[in-house]
């Protein structure tokens, strides 16, 4: 094998890797925009439910961040004394 057989295999299998690169990023392309277009549509969706929702309160995430949002809680039919703040009656 001379010289120039050595480079074109060495560019031919540099050409391979190209293009099995160039496959994978494709792929990952595809991946990444199904993934944007399912968070979209979920965040519509939640954005939807926000919307609905009478009662806001104000939420301080781990970090102190504050931002209004509203609450999404399943309480029991009879609330507890914590819930009400009280009597435990509902109000």
């Amino acid at each position: 094998m001379n010289a120039d057989e050595l480079l074109r295999k060495k560019i031919a299998r540099a050409e391979k890797k190209v293009s099995i690169l160039d496959t994978m990023i494709e792929e990952k392309t595809r991946e990444l925009y199904f993934t944007e277009q399912e968070f979209k549509r979920q965040n519509s969706f939640l954005a939807l439910i926000v919307d609905t929702l009478p009662n806001s309160f104000l939420a301080i995430d781990a970090v102190g961040h504050e931002s209004e949002t509203r609450a999404i809680a399943i309480l029991d039919a009879q609330p507890t004394v914590s819930h009400c703040g009280g009597s435990g009656e509902m109000p």
